[in-house]
């Protein structure tokens, strides 16, 4: 089981899908989608440094909870006792013979929450890694047993209005499950690339210009550098100029500078955002809206980096498009 499952569904903008049950109810698995959201933020808080991956415990009990009591209405159940352990015991009278999967390592998760929460005593790593991986395998479980649904069949992609960011995205998941990592990692980036760009075209003003900041061109700098090269003797086989590099230098600063000022208006976290660009190669759009992409490192074999950068993408998405 990997270490964190990406959150999400719907058609265009509207509501979720669900591939492998058509008969379950779209505010379903849109419910069923936040549960999966409140798992992967609870794994990501995990990965924090000591002492703050503790409230990562929080995050999984919540997510765990949540998704009890959605089962609990879709299984028309009556849980009158207010206690954690009591959803297994109401559920595993409806789901009979089958059981709802985990009490006994849920009872332990429960109890390390209280522990936390009440007493204050800090959780091990090694009880984190274990209550994330104990958790996963209990959604993994128990949505093909309540819901007739496998985990991944379950996404918010279908929120994201862009319909090349949403394209994109789609196939950075379906990169994800097949263990195509590196192409998995070069979509999101196309993926996050295309949401700016569209949010830009879809936000001009009655004189053509973007709300927050102009749109990324790098080849008014690549044609002015020539323009200076020229003037100067730079360029050819012996390079750009000192100038012309100067402006190179200049522009992309003043690029990277726009486009931090444009996340940070949508309430981005810049510091997850430099995770993710760490992740990712450099993209570059041409003409043509045609994007390309460097790798200056290797790309990450770790899936849960991937799980990340697909997540922050659609947390993004989910931001600009409130914006």
């Amino acid at each position: 089981m990997s270490r964190a499952q990406n959150c999400a569904v719907g058609p265009e903008g509207t509501s979720p899908v669900a591939t492998k049950s058509p008969g379950v109810s779209p505010i379903l698995v849109q419910r069923l989608a936040f549960a999966k959201y409140l798992l992967a933020a609870g794994v990501e808080k995990t990965m924090q440094p000591e002492p703050l991956a503790a409230a990562g415990l929080l995050s999984l009990h919540d997510a765990v909870e949540f998704a009890n009591e959605v089962a609990v209405e879709h299984l028309n159940a009556k849980k009158t006792d207010d206690s954690f352990l009591a959803y297994w015991d109401v559920l595993d009278a409806k789901l009979a013979p089958s059981v709802l999967p985990e009490r006994a390592t849920m009872k332990r998760l429960s109890k390390a929450r209280v522990a936390l929460k009440h007493h204050g005593t800090m959780p091990s790593r090694l009880d984190l890694d274990s209550f994330v991986e104990t958790t996963q395998r209990f959604f993994a479980e128990t949505f093909p047993l309540v819901f007739g649904l496998d985990l991944h069949s379950v996404s918010m992609i279908e929120f994201v209005s862009a319909p090349t960011a949403r394209d994109r995205l789609r196939l950075a998941q379906d990169h994800l499950e097949r263990g195509s990592l590196k192409d998995g990692f070069t979509e999101a980036c196309g993926a996050f690339s295309e949401l700016l760009a569209d949010f830009e075209k879809n936000t001009e003003d009655d004189m053509g210009r973007p709300l927050i900041g102009p749109t990324t061109r790098w080849n008014r700098s690549y044609n002015l550098r020539h323009e200076i090269d020229a003037i100067t003797g730079g360029g050819g086989i012996n390079g750009p100029s000192e100038l012309g590099r100067f402006v190179d230098a200049v522009t992309r600063t003043l690029d990277d500078l726009n486009d931090n000022m444009k996340l940070v208006a949508f309430g981005i976290d810049l510091r997850r955002l430099a995770r993710f660009r760490r992740l990712t190669p450099h993209v570059t759009r041409s003409g043509g809206d045609r994007l390309s992409f460097t790798w200056g490192r290797d790309a990450s074999t770790r899936v849960a980096d991937l799980e990340f950068c697909i997540q922050f993408v659609l947390e993004s998405a989910l931001r600009i498009q409130e914006f």
